[in-house]
């Protein structure tokens, strides 16, 4: 007997919570049949090429609270991945992480001894600016 869509939807999202890290995804860590299915029942949001957030149906895809709240942990994952510790936050930015800022800044400012000088766009008019020291 086939596996009911829900069924289905619920085993997906445990490989998703089991594998994401803080609710971040990166498109290696499911099976295109699982972020297919999430996705389409509103469960993974795209953040950028290769990166999703898990979400809530409720929410609605495009929700911006979803995506502030995600942002940090978002950040922290993406840059680890990306630089492992060879990369710091600009004094402003860390700033707001250590005196517990909740705006979010439109873009922060990374500094890497990597030559990357670059501008990464992500959901709600926010970005990264990484620049090569």
């Amino acid at each position: 007997m086939a596996e009911s869509i829900n069924t289905l939807l619920a085993k997906s999202l445990k490989t998703a919570k089991k594998n994401s890290r803080n609710n971040i995804l990166k498109t290696s860590q499911l099976s295109r049949a699982d972020r297919e299915r999430l996705q389409k029942a509103f469960w993974l949001d795209g953040i950028m090429k290769g990166w999703y957030m898990l979400t809530t149906p409720d929410g609605g895809l495009g929700n911006s609270t979803a995506w502030y709240i995600q942002f940090w942990p978002f950040v922290s994952y993406y840059l680890s991945d990306r630089f492992g510790s060879a990369y710091c936050l600009s004094a402003e930015s860390s700033l707001d992480v250590h005196v517990g800022e909740n705006t979010i800044a439109p873009q922060i400012i990374i500094l890497t001894e990597n030559s990357a000088n670059q501008v990464v766009d992500l959901p709600h008019n926010t970005s990264i600016l990484i620049y090569s020291e």
